[in-house]
């Protein structure tokens, strides 16, 4: 979404790396087009762990998205998904992954295998019913 500054980190991504810039695209046209990008961004606002990490890495896409906290936790950074601090560092992953093949395929695949494993909506239920369960008396 071309809020806050991502509109013009796309486009200074689209000037660097030769990034497209979707915005607007909903149900099977948004699995159907993170499914077919080479590799997704992503720009979190705040210290959110948005859900665009999710879907993309649920597409077997790569995704390369900024750091916040806590998203060591949910994730192994650099192998599920390539992180950036830094405007330089955001822009050398970029190109990078674009003309790494096998990169962007072990990336994508890591990150897939980690969604499907720990962050699906039935995971999600079943760790919540087991903390009730612990703490029900």
């Amino acid at each position: 979404s071309p809020i806050s500054d991502r509109v013009d980190v796309s486009n200074l991504l689209n000037k660097t790396v030769d990034l497209k810039f979707i915005s607007n695209t909903k149900g099977q046209d948004y699995v159907d087009t993170l499914s077919r990008a080479m590799v997704s961004f992503n720009k979190c606002i705040a210290d959110d762990i948005n859900y665009r990490i999710f879907e993309t890495l649920a597409c077997k896409t790569a995704l390369v998205t900024n750091v916040v906290p806590d998203l060591d936790k949910l994730f192994v950074l650099d192998q599920d998904l390539a992180t950036y601090s830094s405007t330089k560092e955001m822009i050398g992953i970029c190109q990078w992954l674009k003309r790494d093949e096998k990169a962007r395929k072990q990336i994508a695949a890591s990150g897939y295998k980690r969604v499907v494993e720990n962050h699906t909506y039935d995971h999600r239920a079943n760790l919540l019913c087991e903390i009730i369960d612990k703490h029900t008396v």
